[in-house]
């Protein structure tokens, strides 16, 4: 059993001698870290209080029906009815960001020139709104 680990270890350690050691893992200048994210979150909610913000119509119009039917949802979690408008709404929206994916709709730039996507942070309400409804329970034990 020694003599294994040891020709284990030795192998191991001939492994890491010889082999090119690979330089550390470079940031990608393209992605935001997360101290500029927080940033960019602070300057969305900046650019939405003065109204400077763009917001797609129809992925708004998307966004308040799924916040509307989630708070249906939330408020009525036994009714199968709503939850089937939710499940629908949902599609919906999702359906929509999809075929949306590739075109900056929502974007906003920042002081230093920096485009963000704003898509994240203008849906924030919906996710929330939806969090709540899955939440909700049905006191008959049958969520749907």
């Amino acid at each position: 059993m020694r003599l294994m680990i040891g020709i284990i270890v030795i192998f191991g350690l001939a492994f890491w001698l010889f082999t090119p050691h690979l330089s550390p893992v470079q940031p990608d200048p393209r992605l935001r870290t997360f101290s500029q994210s927080k940033e960019d979150s602070v300057a969305l909610a900046n650019a939405a209080a003065a109204g400077k913000l763009h917001e797609d119509p129809q992925r708004r119009a998307l966004r308040q029906a799924l916040i509307y039917a989630s708070g249906r949802v939330e408020s009525s979690p036994c009714d199968n009815q709503l939850r089937q408008g939710l499940k629908d709404a949902i599609a919906a929206y999702l359906s929509y960001l999809k075929q949306t994916h590739d075109d900056p709709v929502e974007t906003f730039k920042l002081e230093d020139g920096t485009v963000v996507d704003a898509t994240a942070y203008l849906s924030q309400p919906a996710r929330d709104a939806l969090h709540r409804a899955q939440a909700a329970r049905c006191d008959g034990g049958s969520s749907g």
